[in-house]
């Protein structure tokens, strides 16, 4: 259900289950070696990697709705439908939010997927009428970076809707459309492309889908309770252990309500520092 709605999810191809353990250690490669050639009867010399790890860890996602039994219980359309499919889209959005914008990874936030290191301020110092120029400078500026880095596999172009729709109105010198023909198949200039409106306006990157790992526990799991008592808080203060429930507190039962909560534990990292690149202040107008 999440997929389709965020921009991450689509990218990430390779996975894995945390299941029972707290972490997940992945080895990389930071440095590598090559071989050469050799006289008759020289030795061989010894090559050495320069390796490295990161860690991965479950960070955690969760919502809490409540609605009257009334109403789940006579709506048309199932109000829990409804409530379940905007708990998805609220939770794609949170994802996305965090991993294409420019946050901080930490404990609790994977982060962003962007390295500071890796981005461009798009073109400007073209002509307004050169549209084409400038589109084709960015998009090497990206593509450059990732063939420098030597990062192998499959990109992806993540962009907002607005410039999408600059390239998919784009025209050449003799009037046609430059780019249409290849976006209706998904791709621009030979890569898959993602549109999501979490992607910041005027920002596009460029992602190495192969070096996008992500860690996660299951599915988003999703349950309900007519007898819970909830602290009904947008930024809800934990209970002390053994002492009274902190206000605002609200008793389901009591109330005859329904509370559906949406919880799911992830992570994702990128394997490279390079695998990522962001052109910002795009112009593409």
């Amino acid at each position: 259900m999440l997929r389709p709605q965020s921009a991450l999810m689509q990218l990430a191809t390779r996975t894995l289950d945390f299941g029972r353990m707290d972490s997940i250690t992945i080895p990389t490669q930071t440095a590598g070696t090559a071989g050469g050639y050799l006289a008759e009867g020289a030795a061989i010399p010894v090559g050495k990697l320069t390796t490295g790890q990161i860690t991965m860890a479950p960070r955690h996602l969760g919502i809490i709705v409540a609605i009257t039994e009334q109403l789940a219980n006579s709506s048309a359309p199932d109000a829990l439908t409804l409530v379940r499919d905007d708990m998805i889209a609220g939770t794609a959005t949170a994802i996305d939010v965090a991993a294409l914008g420019q946050v901080v990874r930490s404990t609790t936030v994977p982060g962003g997927i962007y390295n500071a290191a890796n981005t461009a301020v798009g073109t400007t110092a073209v002509a307004q009428t050169e549209v084409l120029t400038r589109i084709t400078l960015d998009v090497l500026a990206a593509e450059q970076n990732m063939a420098t880095a030597n990062i192998p596999g499959a990109k992806v172009w993540i962009m907002n809707s607005s410039e999408y729709l600059m390239l998919n109105h784009a025209r050449d010198g003799v009037g046609q459309y430059a780019f249409r023909e290849e976006l209706s198949r998904g791709t621009f200039s030979g890569h898959r492309v993602v549109v999501s409106n979490n992607q910041p306006v005027t920002n596009v990157g460029l992602v190495a889908e192969s070096q996008l790992i992500m860690g996660r526990k299951g599915g988003p799991e999703i349950s309900t309770s007519s007898d819970a008592t909830i602290n009904a808080s947008t930024a809800p203060v934990a209970d002390l252990v053994g002492g009274p429930p902190v206000d605002p507190v609200s008793s389901m039962f009591q109330l005859r309500q329904l509370a559906i909560r949406c919880v799911w534990d992830l992570d994702y990292i990128l394997r490279h520092d390079a695998a990522s690149f962001e052109l910002t202040a795009v112009d593409w107008d």
